[in-house]
């Protein structure tokens, strides 16, 4: 269960996200273009909480209608495994966040904080002079960096 809910959102967070910018890539080559010369990709990462492997069309399930998601997960990406390091929600998110181990990066259990200097997805972005938001459920901590 805690698969389910936890590793599966993730994953196919993580999914949506590589298959948005490999189908881009994929549709300029098609055209003969390369719209990424000279500029940046633009980077959406959505990540669906409460939402599990059975939930889906493109994992078998026929009882919820779920067209846009299996279309969309035949020229994706599509994960069969997954794990996370902790079956907690901020814990969880601030791996995918930091790329540590929530041991690590100081968030072990619901509603911790990172540590103070632990650098983050959205903060490299920054650094790129991306635009970076957060928005939505985030449950995580503190906003600063994030």
């Amino acid at each position: 269960m805690i698969y389910l809910r936890i590793v599966f959102p993730i994953t196919f967070g993580i999914a949506f996200l590589c298959a948005s910018l490999c189908w881009g890539y994929k549709f300029d080559q098609e055209l003969g273009v390369n719209s990424l010369q000279g500029t940046r990709p633009n980077i959406v990462f959505f990540l669906a909480d409460d939402q599990s492997r059975p939930d889906h069309a493109v994992y078998g399930n026929t009882k919820v209608p779920t067209s846009t998601t299996l279309a969309f997960s035949k020229q994706a990406l599509v994960f069969d495994r997954a794990y996370t390091g902790q079956a907690v929600c901020a814990p969880s998110r601030s791996m995918l966040y930091s790329g540590l181990y929530p041991i690590r990066n100081g968030c072990f259990l619901n509603h911790y904080a990172i540590r103070s200097g632990v650098k983050t997805l959205a903060a490299y972005l920054r650094e790129l002079d991306y635009h970076v938001i957060l928005a939505g459920k985030s449950h995580v901590k503190p906003a600063a960096q994030f």
